[in-house]
């Protein structure tokens, strides 16, 4: 959250934040429950809200076992591993429609949004042999990408800045990445034999996965496969049982995933401190999880919250040709914000200099930059904080 003077306003990722008095749209998980009971649902990030906006009664809807969000066309994209294809539709769960069929095996998708490109992998139980796949986000120009071997992918990720797929295998474990062509080929590291759930935090270029080899935890590591580490484990976290699927809320610095066991929702902050199970009722083998819009709420109806220190993703988000970059200050001082390409290289100094305590905005126009993935960076007194944000022209 936000203040300005005494108007308040949410921020949130990928968003739509209209002036005050009007309506916008706030962060909400989406998640797919299989098995006996195959739907997707949605509920706010604190558990409360929850809905069902697909079942089998939709038609042509049979079950989604992985889903992903296209934040420029606001779809959904599911995975059916029962339906042996990939559709998509609305946020509200309306307009579902095929876009690739005849899928064998079980799969992930995930979307390129500034190439405009859907990624999904196939597993063959018959040739035991697992490959990755790409097309137009209509379904078009269908390609296969790369054979991974006879392991299959359980965790699938993109790195638009540097053009390159990360992936996560399953007996053996292995954390993976290959260019979008599919040559040069690292396995960065090996894991644990069963894991998956891969999600990428491209401003600290750390990835997030899970692993199970008797025990469950969550991991993260740099993009190269250095400074690997655990940050949750079901010790000292006995809600903490079985992960699935994990996803990373940037704005909020926390990482929620499903855990199949319990049943749940949780979430953690990005150092997996502070675990807590956020939704619990009503949840059912609960799968693949994303972070979307959702509904809508009167900006006057919101709580106020005690300003602190904080860099707000911009919006709009991916953008063309420019964007509003916004920060909160709980005191005054020294600032500076700067504008990097993904090699580290400056490219604007937007603000140098001391600022009061409050809320800011700054504009960013990129009409003579290339399409990309760029990196904003606050610096204060105490404390530099990192986000991205992509240009598509």
């Amino acid at each position: 959250m936000k203040h300005v003077i005494h108007r308040r306003l949410c921020w949130t990722l990928m968003l739509v934040v209209l002036c005050a008095g009007t309506v916008m749209a706030q962060t909400q998980l989406y998640w797919s429950e299989h098995f006996s009971d195959a739907k997707i649902r949605r509920a706010n990030t604190d558990g409360s809200g929850a809905e069902t906006i697909l079942t089998p009664a939709n038609t042509g809807f049979v079950s989604a076992e992985t889903i992903a969000f296209d934040p420029v066309g606001n779809k959904l994209y599911l995975t059916s591993l029962l339906g042996q294809k990939i559709q998509r539709a609305n946020l509200d769960g309306s307009v579902l429609e095929d876009l690739v069929t005849g899928l064998s095996g079980h799969g992930n998708v995930t979307i390129d949004v500034m190439h405009r490109k859907m990624y999904w992998t196939v597993y063959s139980f018959s040739a035991q042999t697992g490959t990755i796949h790409r097309a137009d986000l209509d379904g078009s120009n269908q390609e296969m990408v790369m054979e991974t071997g006879n392991a299959a992918v359980t965790g699938l990720a993109l790195d638009e800045a540097s053009s390159k797929i990360y992936f996560v295998t399953s007996q053996p474990g292995t954390v993976n990445r290959v260019d979008y062509d599919g040559n040069n080929r690292e396995e960065l590291l090996q894991i644990a034999s069963t894991g998956g759930g891969l999600s990428l935090d491209v401003s600290e270029q750390m990835m997030y996965w899970w692993a199970n080899g008797g025990e469950p935890v969550i991991e993260r590591a740099k993009f190269d496969g250095t400074a690997r580490e655990t940050i949750v484990s079901n010790s000292p976290n006995p809600v903490f049982q079985s992960p699935n699927d994990i996803v990373i809320d940037l704005a909020a610095e926390k990482l929620y995933w499903t855990d199949l066991a319990a049943e749940s929702i949780q979430r953690a902050d990005l150092d997996g401190q502070n675990v807590e199970e956020v939704l619990t009722s009503g949840v059912l083998t609960p799968q693949s999880l994303v972070l979307a819009p959702g509904t809508t709420h009167a900006q006057d109806d919101l709580p106020p919250t005690v300003m602190t220190l904080r860099l707000h993703q911009n919006y709009p988000n991916p953008f063309n040709p420019s964007t509003t970059i916004s920060f909160d200050l709980s005191e005054p001082g020294p600032v500076t914000l700067i504008v990097h390409d993904m090699f580290g290289r400056e490219v604007v100094r937007l603000l140098d200099g001391p600022r009061q305590a409050g809320h800011h905005e700054i504009q960013f126009k990129g009409e003579t930059l290339a399409s990309g993935q760029y990196l904003y960076r606050l610096h204060t007194a105490g404390k530099t904080m990192t986000r991205s944000m992509t240009l598509i022209k």
